[in-house]
């Protein structure tokens, strides 16, 4: 059963928040949606207690969604994190987050956030 803590997307795409926040949804899941890292910041300062899941794109712009999670975790050590990619965007690094590569397909999203949460799969 998905909780009542939120999840909270940042992506520049507005397409593929939209769809990562509705398919979300339709599972139960609240979903919180931004398109910067700074939004995102905002909101977690705002709202943090009840964000159980950063789902953050690698590429946001000036601020990238490692530097993101890394800021969050600061204050969050619990907050839970994944990070998608783009080919393009692939990190070169060693990443210490889990790693979700775009395109995915919605089960393959609902599988990922549901093992991060803990929740079963109906």
């Amino acid at each position: 059963m998905p909780t009542k803590e939120f999840i909270l997307i940042v992506d520049r795409d507005t397409g593929l928040r939209q769809l990562v926040s509705f398919t979300l949804q339709r599972q139960g899941y609240r979903v919180l949606e931004v398109r910067t890292a700074e939004e995102g910041i905002r909101l977690f300062q705002d709202l943090g207690s009840d964000i159980k899941l950063l789902i953050a794109d690698v590429a946001l712009g000036e601020t990238s969604g490692t530097e993101l999670a890394d800021r969050l975790i600061e204050t969050r050590p619990d907050l839970l994190i994944v990070l998608t990619y783009s080919e393009q965007d692939r990190p070169a690094a060693h990443i210490e987050y889990p790693l979700l590569a775009k395109p995915f397909q919605p089960q393959e999203l609902v599988s990922v956030v549901q093992a991060m949460m803990g929740d079963a799969a109906d």
